[in-house]
């Protein structure tokens, strides 16, 4: 009877030790997401940018070809 109390005690912990893990692990992919969504957001923003200041160049040295 000793013997089983101490095994539900082990399985108890193990299982807690498997939920406090896992909720760990959800937290650190959760985060790695967002600093994914950080990145996708600014390489769309930057990619915006530099197709402006393209598109901005090509039409500067236009204006610049009428002159």
């Amino acid at each position: 009877m000793q013997h089983n109390g101490l095994l539900s005690v082990k399985n108890s912990l193990k299982i807690s030790q498997y939920a406090v893990t896992g909720s760990i692990y959800n937290d650190e992919w959760r985060n790695s997401f967002n600093n994914y969504r950080d990145i996708s957001l600014f390489l769309g923003v930057f990619l915006c940018v530099a197709f402006v200041g393209v598109k901005g160049a090509g039409l500067v040295s236009s204006l610049l070809g009428k002159l």
